[in-house]
């Protein structure tokens, strides 16, 4: 029941579940992970410090959650397991976000950002298979570690992990207008700055 003369926006019920997970080849330093709502699964990609050997690629991790939310509960006990799909040859990887349709993945680390876009019915073990994008400068912080795209993808916001730190916004280029720009990305030495705007 609603009571329609109460401002604010309706409440609703969440489900919590809890599990455990392993990654398929051993330990990993994993701080970031994204949901993937095509296919009920969690993108997770491995932190690599700069001690770590050279030559060393970061692992990238996709977790089959099983049924939708909610739907079910996963095994406290059995740990679900991540599968490598992939790896990028970034370093100290602090924060991703995958867009609502699934189509597109950020990745960040404390000084760049790398935005990839997956055709339709591609999966990511497919999209990390072929050439990856240079990199975006991303605005001087103080431990940058968070990201998230805004509700149409055409953007994502930045900020600290820290208290009282400006947050930014990041224009990407629109995926319908993307064509020259795609190409672009994936031959450029560097991206040029995108527009970015210091939101508070």
């Amino acid at each position: 029941e609603v009571d329609s003369k109460r401002r604010g926006p309706e409440k609703k019920k969440a489900t919590a579940q809890k599990f455990s997970i392993r990654f398929e080849d051993g330990q990993r330093n994993c701080a970031d992970l994204g949901f993937d709502s095509t296919s009920t699964s969690l993108l997770l990609v491995e932190k690599l410090l700069g001690s770590t050997a050279e030559g060393t690629n970061a692992g990238v991790y996709q977790l089959d959650l099983g049924k939708p939310l909610g739907e079910t509960s996963a095994s406290e006990t059995l740990p679900l397991v991540a599968k490598r799909i992939g790896e990028l040859p970034w370093r100290n990887v602090t924060g991703l976000d995958l867009s609502d349709d699934g189509r597109h993945l950020f990745v960040r680390t404390y000084f760049e950002g790398y935005w990839l876009e997956r055709d339709a019915g591609q999966s990511w073990q497919q999209r990390l298979a072929q050439p990856l994008p240079k990199a975006i400068r991303l605005p001087v912080e103080a431990q940058g570690e968070a990201v998230c795209f805004t509700g149409e993808a055409s953007a994502v916001v930045l900020t600290s992990e820290f208290s009282f730190q400006p947050s930014w916004q990041l224009e990407l280029p629109a995926a319908a207008e993307n064509e020259a720009a795609a190409e672009k990305i994936a031959t450029q030495e560097q991206q040029p700055q995108q527009e970015i705007k210091k939101l508070i």
